[in-house]
Formats: C-alpha cells, sequence, structure tokens
C-alpha cells in the first residue's frame, strides 16, 4: 500500500514537472533550454534567456529581404536584413541567420546562410536591372527590353518587355523564359495584371516576379 502510495506520489511530483517545463506553443518535449554560449561567445540574450519562448525544434517556413534592417526578434539584439521566418506550433518569430541556425537545431550556420544566398544576390541584380542604359529597343515595335541569363537563381534565361499605353505614361511587363535552344516557354510566361504606374514602377515589379523578396522554404 506505501509502495503505491509513493509511487502515485512520484507520478504526480513527475506529472507536475513536465507541466511547469514543457512547452507551451507544442507538445512532446522540453523546449526550455536555454542558449548560453552562441553567437560567437557574446553571451545569450533577449529570447534565449527567458522561461517562455521555446529554444530548439523551431522550422524555418519564409526568407525575405527586409530591404532594411531591423532587430532580431529572437536575441533582440543583432541587426538583420535578410529574414528568416522562423515557426514553432503557433509561434513565428523573424530572426537573423545564426540564431535560425541554432532555433533549428542544425547548428549549422553555413546551411542557415545558403537559404538566404539568392535573396543576397538581389540588390545587385536589381540595380543592373533598373539602369535604364542597359535596356534594348526592339526594331519592329520600338518596345524596350531587357534580358536576364539564366543563372544559380534564375533556372531560365528570361526576356523581360516592356510596353507603354496609348493614352498615359504607364507600362505593362512581360516576362518570356527561354528554353536551351532560346525558345520561349508558355507556362513559363509572365505578365502584369494591366498598366503600372510609370516605367519604373512596371520595371520593378518584373524584377520581382523573377527573383521575388520573400521566399518559402519547402
Amino acid at each position: 500500500m506505501l509502495k503505491k502510495l509513493l509511487l502515485s506520489l512520484f507520478l504526480l511530483m513527475l506529472g507536475t514537472y513536465q507541466i511547469a517545463f514543457s512547452c507551451t506553443y507544442c507538445d512532446g518535449h522540453d523546449c526550455l533550454e536555454a542558449r548560453t554560449d552562441i553567437p560567437k561567445g557574446k553571451g545569450a540574450s533577449g529570447k534565449w534567456k527567458d522561461e517562455s519562448t521555446p529554444k530548439r525544434n523551431w522550422t524555418c517556413i519564409e526568407v525575405f529581404d527586409r530591404e532594411g534592417t531591423d532587430t532580431c526578434q529572437m536575441c533582440e539584439r543583432e541587426e538583420v536584413r535578410y529574414v528568416h521566418v522562423m515557426q514553432h506550433g503557433g509561434l513565428t518569430l523573424d530572426v537573423g541567420c545564426i540564431c535560425a541556425a541554432y532555433m533549428d537545431g542544425t547548428l549549422d550556420e553555413e546551411a542557415s546562410a545558403l537559404r538566404e544566398a539568392a535573396l543576397r544576390a538581389r540588390p545587385n541584380k536589381l540595380k543592373s536591372f533598373m539602369d535604364e542604359t542597359k535596356w534594348k529597343e526592339a526594331k519592329s515595335s520600338g518596345n524596350p527590353y531587357y534580358t536576364l541569363k539564366k543563372s544559380d537563381y534564375n533556372p531560365y534565361t528570361r526576356k523581360v518587355i516592356l510596353t507603354k499605353s496609348q493614352f498615359n505614361t504607364k507600362y505593362s511587363y512581360m516576362v518570356l523564359s527561354l528554353d536551351e535552344d532560346g525558345d520561349t516557354v508558355p507556362s513559363k510566361t509572365i505578365k502584369s495584371d494591366g498598366y503600372l504606374a510609370s516605367k519604373s514602377v512596371a520595371m520593378k515589379a518584373a524584377f520581382d516576379s523573377i527573383f521575388p523578396p520573400r521566399m518559402r522554404v519547402d
């Protein structure tokens, strides 16, 4: 009888312990393990030091270019431009590359950096794309066009064509995807939804359709 009573008491205490230290955002494991030596010897800060935010078993669902900087929502210290959106149950945080590597449990900063590689390539590509001196003019129609070569971040050679409205200064765009033989791949053609406010707006929208500032992570 005494053994059963002690066993029941032990199980009750164990259950109370698990409730106290279990993750409030998901079930099945303890996520309140604090980090004290990352990043790079600076010591933990922000949500790494609290007692409620999960510290592991996160999944990266999206990366995006903020086109500016803001503070990492995990360490609450580093300024971040290329954001990793990390999800844990019903909780999401916008964080930097290093915090993301520790939150997903891989501790692999290089793998985390690869997720944002395409975004890091965007600024230089955009600068070149928006330089109108690098655009050409079609002989038959007079429409300006730009050719983006196939690359690690662009699976097709793209021909971007702008068309000006006959009645005002608005422009539409069309993006043709070309195969290895230079033939158009119809299923990959992208068109603007009508005319846009100006030439520069149409150019930027066309670029974003090829190199989106937000990318889902499979």
